[in-house]
């Protein structure tokens, strides 16, 4: 079943030839511009959770160092996961269930491998570092601004590409965002529970320099009674843009998830 969903009209992107698919086909990827990873000399992702496919994809067009932030993930968390599926696979005795349990198991493994080349004296073109922390104003988070002084990244870095999902508390740190936006050469950036949040969603726009240019709807969100998705995916990037979009989804787009709806948003 196809959705007709409506969106204001300044979460319509413009139009961009150049758009790619970053990491695998299903949740945890998105559109963006490929001059923007390119030509970036950074790579900031906020909310990785153990999914690092749009990390390992980008790296593979454009070798840069790579900072990763989440107080949620982590070896331990997923150790922990592991031994609660594994109480489940002994109580319900489900084949499919033990099967598809493979991938939790595997999780914590990729993850480390992925991140194991740690560099701590300098940030050189293999650095990856993963910090176990949630990043925004709370005394326990890390601040946009903490990172940015303990990395020296004003200093030495002025085209950074963020990928940020940290569950509502994107709304904590745009005020940051562009306050640093300068620095920033493109931004993924999922919003939730948008229909709650329209005036701070339009006043972002608004006042970050960068243009909106892709808007994947996240269809495992759901939508409002009138018909407005809950959570959305924005790519931001530096390209020159002309014209808006005349139909969503994107034809490289891809849903979230398969189990929920289709949709289009045709602007007229």
């Amino acid at each position: 079943m196809i959705k007709t969903l409506k969106l204001p009209k300044f979460l319509i992107p413009f139009e961009n030839d150049n758009l790619i698919r970053i990491g695998e086909s299903s949740d945890g990827s998105y559109l963006v511009d490929k001059e923007s990873v390119i030509d970036s000399d950074f790579l900031i992702s906020i909310g990785v959770g153990t999914i690092f496919n749009f990390e390992k994809s980008f790296l593979k067009l454009n070798k840069v160092p790579l900072l990763a932030f989440d107080g949620s993930a982590g070896l331990l968390s997923q150790l922990k996961k592991i031994k609660w599926r594994l109480r489940q696979i002994v109580r319900l005795r489900n084949k499919e269930y033990f099967l598809d349990s493979f991938q939790y198991f595997l999780a914590p493994f990729r993850f480390y491998l992925f991140y194991k080349n740690f560099r701590e004296k300098k940030l050189n073109k293999n650095y990856r570092k993963f910090i176990k922390k949630y990043v925004g104003n709370k005394n326990e988070y890390i601040s946009f601004s903490e990172i940015f002084e303990k990395y020296k990244l004003t200093d030495n870095y002025n085209k950074i590409f963020f990928q940020i999902d940290i569950e509502g508390g994107e709304y904590d740190i745009l005020i940051e965002l562009i306050k640093y936006q300068n620095s920033i050469s493109g931004l993924v950036i999922e919003f939730h529970n948008i229909d709650q949040h329209i005036e701070e969603i339009s006043e972002f726009i608004k006042k970050f320099k960068l243009n909106l240019i892709h808007n994947h709807i996240n269809n495992i969100g759901g939508v409002n009674e009138e018909n407005i998705p809950r959570v959305i995916e924005l790519t931001f990037s530096n390209s020159l843009v002309y014209n808006k979009v005349k139909k969503l989804p994107h034809p490289l787009d891809r849903p979230n998830s398969d189990d929920f709806f289709n949709y289009e948003i045709i602007n007229r």
